[in-house]
């Protein structure tokens, strides 16, 4: 219950979305949260019904007032139609510290996730992305059969399969509800480590019948398929256990979700209705006074780096294999010199070949090409003095668990 004495959170809406108008209306229904400012409504629908929900909301000019923290606590972010714009805002929200709650998946580059964790890792920004699902009450069911194994009450969970009705199966409504849902399997039955896609056409259309198989070190084999529907958006998740299958109907936020388990006498269990907005806003205000976040901004790239395996494997027509790896400056530091030290030897290669044609054809200051390369090779040895200059900054920095949590109190 929402304590009217606590401060109220202040947030901004950057962009709009199909998920905007939910959030927006759970703020302004909250005593606990409060929408000072909406920028860059691109869909004119949308706008309409953010401003019919609050009339007294103040429409920002520039985008840059977003970073202004003596105005707001939290600003949320919707997908944009330039994803490269809204990469380049969002790093710099990240960057200036500013706590975010994103639409996810606010790009389709898994390359921009790691990039923006990297950034978030540097500053210890709070960025959630908006993927609710995995906190509803039957999810929350589900992870603890997986993880009670052959005392749950289907037995050792051994499947888990996904069928999602989507009204218009584009490639763009498909990949981006599979990057939603993928989350929600990894939730249940742990990390996807191996992907195979099929679908039974090709192009576009085919993600009108795409079917993805999936595994994990967790010993748990994952289906998700795409059923086209005309109407109802939802879907079904059977969960099959070496002692019976449970079925999960996952509707809309304002219909309730459903668990048939396999009993003599079937019945289902019914949770109470669900809000994703308002669950997600809850998981904002408690990250905002330093307490963990679940899912966080890596389980978002990892589900983003999952859907776009997707298009590889159907173009290659295999299963991929997925290595998951924490994405640092210095790691990647390390993959640059590397890929610029083979080049390096590849071009020494050549450079002899043109050598010996050069002196040939008799051409001058041929015979300097050893203080040439002896100089690229220098420069490039000396860049790799950078590492120590890594190490000793993290060698220098204060402990993680010393640092202040959080970038305000609320």
């Amino acid at each position: 219950m929402e304590s009217p004495d606590l401060p109220r959170i202040r947030i901004a809406l950057l962009g709009a979305d199909d998920s905007t108008p939910a959030l927006a209306r759970a703020i302004v229904q909250s005593e606990r949260f409060e929408l000072v400012g909406v920028c860059e409504l691109e869909d004119i629908h949308i706008a309409q019904s953010l401003r019919a929900l609050a009339r007294h909301v103040r429409p920002l000019d520039v985008w840059e007032s977003l970073l202004d923290a003596t105005a707001l606590d939290a600003v949320i972010v919707a997908r944009g139609s330039d994803e490269d714009r809204r990469a380049e805002q969002l790093r710099k929200l990240i960057q200036a510290g500013m706590p975010l709650l994103v639409s996810h998946p606010v790009v389709d580059s898994m390359l921009i996730y790691y990039e923006l964790d990297m950034i978030r890792r540097e500053t210890q920004c709070i960025v959630l992305p908006h993927l609710a699902e995995r906190r509803h009450p039957a999810s929350r069911s589900l992870a603890q059969w997986v993880r009670e194994g052959g005392n749950s009450p289907i037995g050792k969970i051994e499947q888990l399969v996904m069928e999602r009705s989507i009204v218009r199966p584009t490639k763009a409504t498909v990949v981006g509800q599979f990057a939603r849902d993928v989350d929600l399997v990894r939730a249940i039955a742990g990390d996807m480590t191996r992907l195979g896609a099929l679908a039974g056409a090709s192009g576009d259309t085919a993600y009108g019948s795409l079917g993805v198989q999936m595994s994990g070190p967790n010993g748990i084999a994952a289906r998700w398929s795409v059923v086209p529907s005309r109407s109802d958006e939802g879907a079904r998740i059977a969960v099959v256990g070496s002692h019976g299958k449970a079925l999960v109907v996952a509707r809309a936020h304002d219909q309730a979700w459903t668990v048939a388990l396999p009993t003599d006498e079937p019945r289902d269990r019914q949770y109470e209705t669900w809000d994703p907005a308002v669950d997600s806003l809850d998981e904002l205000a408690r990250a905002l006074v330093g307490q963990p976040a679940e899912p966080d901004w890596v389980d978002a790239a990892r589900s983003v780096e999952l859907a776009e395996t997707i298009e590889r494997s159907l173009h290659k027509g295999r299963t991929i294999e997925l290595y998951y790896e924490e994405y640092t400056e210095e790691g990647t530091f390390k993959g640059t010199m590397t890929s610029i030290g083979c080049g390096l030897l590849v071009l020494g290669t050549f450079l002899l070949g043109a050598v010996a044609i050069g002196e040939q054809m008799g051409l001058p200051y041929v015979r300097l090409w050893p203080y040439l390369m002896a100089g690229v090779f220098g420069l490039f040895l000396l860049l790799q003095l950078l590492m120590l200059v890594f190490r000793r900054e993290e060698a220098e920095a204060p402990d993680e668990a010393s640092r202040p949590e959080g970038r305000k109190s609320i």
